[in-house]
């Protein structure tokens, strides 16, 4: 082909241009354009965005942006510390984030870590002023009963098992010990005491409750209608106080006997815990 001629013409170009837009040459020129769309909307919208916004553009810059940070930080940290003694003080607004121990609360720590102060409870202690000594500065007496009437034990205190009952024919618990022993037997008083009681009890007869203080009462029954204490009448250790009789219907099969219980703050004892082998 002579390319002179074909130039002279002005048909190279037409051809040219037509074959390149039937080619691969369409697809470039769309996606050029798309490109071009794309380029000018985000040009669009970054300065619409920064004209309505009033955020200064140098800011956009990377290095901008960490030097405007580091200037926020040390703005807030001035607000924050007392230049003059380095204290830091929160502000009116907010809260103190830094929790802390209060006053009495340190004051009791102190209190308890210091040597000296431990070495003067426990001479409170010792000398009955701390808090875990009694009012009088003495701890609790422990009674030394005596038995009431000489003679074997029977039946003993049963409260955690059951013993067996010949006048009810049934097993059953027992809150005192039975004292075997003749009946018109003269009975006395364990240990010192005021009477608290003379009843005439529907189950164990005669009655006579005495309390010994310290949260201690004994109780005898199974006595003679007749007996020698009246309520409030002070009594003192192997005074007699009646006599053993059979008013008792709940024992009145059983050989004559006392019937004697402990009591412990409102709670049944075993007598035998309390009295003296050499009474």
């Amino acid at each position: 082909m002579n390319i002179k001629k074909l130039f002279s013409k002005g048909s190279i170009g037409k051809r040219t241009v037509a074959e390149f837009l039937n080619g691969k040459g369409f697809y470039f020129v769309l996606i050029l354009c798309v490109v071009i769309i794309g380029v000018t909307a985000v040009l669009i919208t970054r300065y619409n965005f920064t004209s309505d916004s009033g955020i200064d553009e140098s800011l956009l810059k990377p290095d901008k942006v960490s030097q405007k940070v580091e200037d926020d930080v040390e703005d807030d940290l001035e607000t924050s510390v007392d230049t003059s003694t380095g204290v830091f003080n929160p502000d009116d607004e907010g809260e103190s984030r830094v929790s802390s121990i209060s006053t009495d609360e340190q004051d009791a720590q102190d209190a308890v870590n210091s040597p000296e102060g431990s070495d003067k409870d426990a001479e409170e202690t010792s000398a009955g002023t701390g808090p875990q000594a009694s009012d009088t500065g003495t701890a609790e007496a422990t009674p030394d009963f005596m038995l009431p009437v000489s003679g074997s034990i029977i039946m003993e205190h049963a409260t955690d098992k059951l013993v067996y009952s010949k006048t009810l024919e049934e097993w059953r618990t027992h809150p005192g010990i039975d004292i075997a022993t003749r009946i018109g037997t003269a009975v006395k008083a364990a240990d010192d005491g005021v009477v608290l009681e003379v009843t005439n009890d529907p189950c164990y007869g005669t009655t006579i409750m005495i309390d010994h203080e310290n949260g201690f009462k004994t109780i005898y029954c199974n006595l003679q209608e007749n007996v020698e204490v009246v309520p409030n009448q002070k009594v003192k250790k192997g005074d007699c106080i009646g006599w053993v009789g059979n008013t008792a219907i709940f024992e009145s099969v059983e050989q004559a006997h006392l019937h004697f219980e402990v009591w412990k703050n409102d709670k049944t004892i075993d007598p035998v815990l309390y009295i003296s082998s050499g009474d």
